[in-house]
């Protein structure tokens, strides 16, 4: 697959040809050099500097993106990029992106050793490597790389060249440019290393995950030998000094940077960017540190949870949400996938179908056309009169395990999630009324739902995030917010912008006899609920199970996909429900407050 590269500020994929076959690379190579070509005009190739995270209460919680990449002065790099001139590119500014004399001179060193012993790539080569294209070998890649060198040297100055370069080479378990290699191997600013550090990170140009201290130091200081070794007889060549000592040199302590990565929150570096590339941002500066709605005691419980749910055979991925009620505020979300945190969270990005979660509004809008919850309705097989499925045959609804029970009230039916009788409720309500219900609470887009939503048939699915706002505003009695997952960004020179929660409006008239009716029937009885004054809805798919509760203060949403198809008749050792009651109870007993804050 393509993976994408916002971190430098390009819109577009970076090139993998490792997945195609031989004949098909260079069509591939023939399709992206346009796309290449139009970012490279616009100077679209820049670092987007890694910066820090911080919680609702301002403590350090992570750094975004997946690899690190802080900022230097031109005249902070400028000695460390002379000293890689020397070893990686002497003819630098000689050349127009490629050095042919270099590239006819090392093959004829690896023809003579009958292996690839030098590379002949210069510095502007290397740029594009590492932000255009994958160290797919092949030549294919070779053309595409020779090709893009040539044209950033069109638009790009020399000066820019080795400024991008200094800040996005890879050096290594995730650093990107010297500034960050500095901070992270020797814990000081690239400026107050002495000349034997400054060639222990040139050292790590040539194979710099094998090479990093933290992996092999041994070898990091190898390197740095060579380096300050080749360094100091240049030096001295020129001077004519004789001086043969051989200096000490120290292992670096270097700071591991994994546990603070939280690739989940890309979306946060995603947003920003792309609002400072539509000059809604300020651009003169970058971003030093970004405050999140997130509050780390209950992120912490939330993970912690999760961790242990997915490692459960049976389950393949689970994602969790709290939301904040009166402010939106995302105050925990976490998603997890056989006991490693997974990048793609379906609270943001996935689409899942929110089953029997949906019937909640289907009720509210039955209420709100003056049906009233002692309406009786019959729960058993269903077929319509009116409304066909797609293949033409009538629409037909069966209870999830054949279970039926004769005549309920509307009442009865949310509380056990009878779809038969649902079913039959949506043919007795306005369809149009039915639909703008789902579409203000934010749920589905209009001419876009069938009458089965109200079983929870939603076209592409819905976000996580987008039912524990729908029901969060029913625990505000109809106030409809749209979520804040970030308080701040504050700017290198000091300057921040805030982010306000912004509402969306009232969806349910406030304290009306409707939305008390509603939140009636959704209180839950069990114990450990009522402990915090829970109310809340399940919801089961074939594949799925989910949970979306509120009390006065928060608003949770929690979700389980499951590896295969659910049995209807067994019970579900691993559902959603359980799961939101294991995490109210870790938080009774570990901090009774969490959930009334």
């Amino acid at each position: 697959m393509h993976s994408l590269c916002p971190q430098y500020g390009v819109g577009f994929p970076k090139l993998d040809l490792a997945q195609f076959p031989k004949w098909r690379k260079l069509i591939e190579v023939a399709r992206f050099l346009p796309v290449a070509y139009r970012a490279i005009a616009a100077k679209r190739i820049h670092p987007t500097f890694t910066f820090h995270f911080a919680d609702r209460h301002d403590n350090f919680i992570g750094i975004a993106g997946n690899d690190i990449c802080y900022p230097a002065q031109f005249a902070d790099v400028e000695p460390v990029c002379r000293l890689a001139i020397k070893f990686e590119d002497r003819r630098f500014y000689r050349h127009h992106g490629v050095d042919f004399f270099a590239v006819i001179r090392a093959t004829l060193r690896n023809l003579k050793a009958l292996r690839i012993i030098q590379g002949g790539s210069t510095i502007t080569q290397q740029l594009v490597r590492n932000t255009l294209l994958t160290s797919d070998r092949s030549f294919a890649r070779k053309v595409a790389e020779v090709l893009i060198a040539l044209k950033v040297e069109k638009h790009y100055s020399k000066h820019e060249i080795l400024f991008l370069y200094s800040h996005l080479v890879y050096l290594g378990r995730g650093i990107r440019g010297f500034p960050s290699a500095s901070k992270l191997i020797y814990r000081k600013p690239l400026h107050a290393l002495d000349e034997n550090q400054v060639c222990g990170l040139i050292g790590l140009l040539r194979k710099p995950s094998a090479t990093h201290p933290l992996t092999n130091p041994t070898r990091y200081l190898d390197r740095q030998a060579f380096v300050v070794g080749a360094s100091h007889a240049a030096q001295k060549k020129v001077s004519g000094n004789k001086d043969r000592t051989r200096p000490v040199l120290q292992a670096p302590n270097p700071i591991e940077v994994n546990g603070y990565r939280k690739t989940r929150w890309s979306q946060v570096s995603e947003k920003l960017i792309a609002e400072r590339l539509s000059g809604a941002l300020p651009t003169s500066s970058h971003i030093a540190r970004v405050s999140l709605t997130i509050d780390h005691a209950m992120q912490r419980l939330l993970d912690e949870v999760l961790e242990e749910v997915s490692s459960d055979s049976k389950v393949e991925q689970t994602s969790g949400i709290i939301l904040s009620n009166y402010t939106a505020d995302v105050l925990a979300e976490s998603a997890w996938r056989a006991g490693r945190e997974w990048d793609f969270s379906p609270t943001f990005f996935g689409k899942i179908q929110p089953g029997s979660t949906f019937k909640t509004f289907a009720y509210l809008a039955a209420l709100e056309e003056g049906f009233n919850p002692d309406l009786e309705l019959e729960s058993r097989v269903f077929e319509s009169s009116f409304v066909r499925n797609e293949n033409g045959n009538p629409w037909r609804v069966r209870n999830y395990g054949d279970s039926y029970r004769g005549n309920i009230s509307l009442f009865e039916a949310l509380q056990y999630s009878d779809n038969t009788a649902f079913a039959r409720l949506a043919e007795l309500l306005d369809f149009s009324h039915l639909e703008s219900t789902y579409v203000r609470f934010g749920l589905c887009k209009s001419g876009y739902i069938t009458p089965a939503v109200v079983l929870g048939a939603s076209q592409g699915g819905v976000t996580l995030l987008s039912l524990a706002s729908a029901y969060a505003s029913i625990a505000t009695n109809g106030l409809l917010k749209r979520p804040r997952f970030i308080k701040y960004a504050q700017y290198s020179d000091d300057r921040i912008l805030h982010f306000s929660p912004n509402s969306t409006g009232i969806v349910v008239v406030p304290d009306s006899e409707n939305i008390v009716k509603l939140k009636q029937v959704l209180k839950r009885p069990e114990s450990i609920f009522s402990a915090i004054g829970f109310s809340g809805k399940t919801g089961t798919t074939k594949k799925g199970s989910l949970f979306v509760g509120y009390n006065d203060k928060v608003s949770i949403a929690i979700w389980l996909g499951f590896r295969d198809v659910q049995s209807e008749h067994d019970k579900k050792g691993a559902s959603a429900l359980k799961v939101a009651e294991r995490l109210i109870q870790k938080a009774l007993g570990y901090r009774p407050d969490l959930f009334t804050i």
